[in-house]
């Protein structure tokens, strides 16, 4: 048994100890108990601010949409070719191969190149009414490449009068190459806002139904399509919305300029030309026949194309071809969706 007295003296050096560890605890309590409020009220303050700027931020817009400044001096401006090096041009067969034009070459030019206005000086002299319908572009895609595809969105975009383009719609037919997924996604968001939409196909649909799908999506007055590799020149678009105001039930094609597969250079089509389909459904070109051109009182005057398709319902629901899963040519299906 402990003398009392010493007893006496371990109670109390016990009672110090526990008053120095609660001491302790406090104090370590204390500081991580603020830094925590700290920190948390931070957090708090920080999302509080990131819903501000989120909700302040004013996505473009037709209205606030700049054209970007021309890139002078860069490779294809105004139209022209590109002439790759010779290190360029290792294994370019394989390239051209792959995506039937020189996508090497498309990689060095600017996504908002400049090219020529080709029109007639005649097109050029006309003024258009200002009370247009508006026009939703309808752009379909299975794994094309980043360049082309973005180069047709902005020359749509850089050539179309603000008040008669309602948007853009890239129809993604099931693509699988990467940069053609979230990336065009974010890029469309960050330089297009809500003049563009990317509609991602729920299951592989073909280029017709494809079209159908983007048009049944559309918002403006008039669909027009438009292939993923293409460049809009100016005045592209009022001609098209003009002739569908004087008669709703038109389906129209204009005129078709080139673009040069290796090169890239870009070539003024002609108002005296018309495309055909040959017998082994490859399209080509040919002279106006005579007895249509016989019937134009201007060089400019359009003319009909052949009925491939007789009728056109009123009913704004209606697209053509609802039916078709696929038609093995390309270019055939192209041109059906145009006549």
């Amino acid at each position: 048994m402990f003398p009392s007295h010493l007893y006496w003296f371990l109670y109390r050096r016990r009672n110090k100890l526990l008053i120095v560890l609660m001491t302790i605890f406090c104090i370590v309590f204390f500081f991580y108990g603020n830094e925590y409020k700290v920190s948390s009220e931070n957090k708090k303050q920080k999302d509080k601010q990131k819903k501000i700027v989120e909700k302040q931020k004013i996505r473009i817009n037709r209205e606030t949409y700049t054209i970007p400044e021309q890139c002078r001096g860069c490779p294809g401006e105004n139209g022209q070719g590109v002439q790759l090096t010779a290190e360029e041009s290792q294994n370019l067969d394989a390239v051209m191969k792959k995506e039937f034009f020189n996508l090497r070459a498309s990689d060095k030019i600017s996504l908002w190149r400049s090219i020529p206005d080709t029109r007639d000086q005649l097109c050029k002299s006309i003024e258009y009414p200002k009370d247009l319908p508006t026009a939703s572009v309808v752009i379909v895609f299975k794994n094309e490449r980043w360049s082309p595809v973005l180069r047709t969105v902005y020359s749509v975009l850089n050539r179309s009068p603000k008040h008669l383009l309602k948007e853009v719609i890239l129809v993604d037919d099931q693509s699988d190459i990467e940069e053609m997924g979230q990336r065009l996604d974010d890029y469309c968001e960050e330089h297009f806002g809500e003049l563009v939409r990317v509609l991602r196909a729920p299951t592989r649909l073909g280029l017709i139904k494809a079209k159908n799908y983007g048009a049944k999506n559309a918002t403006g007055d008039v669909v027009v399509f438009l292939d993923a590799h293409c460049e809009a020149n100016a005045g592209w678009l009022e001609p098209l919305v003009y002739r569908i105001q004087q008669k709703r039930t038109a389906i129209l094609c204009p005129i078709i300029d080139a673009i040069n597969s290796h090169a890239l250079s870009y070539h003024g089509g002609s108002v005296n030309w018309v495309g055909i389909f040959i017998w082994s459904l490859h399209f080509s070109w040919s002279h106006i026949f005579s007895r249509i051109q016989n019937l134009r009182k201007s060089s400019i005057d359009p003319f009909p194309l052949e009925p491939l398709l007789l009728r056109i319902k009123e009913k704004r629901s209606a697209v053509l071809c609802p039916g078709i899963d696929m038609i093995s040519d390309q270019n055939m299906a192209y041109g059906v969706s145009h006549v």
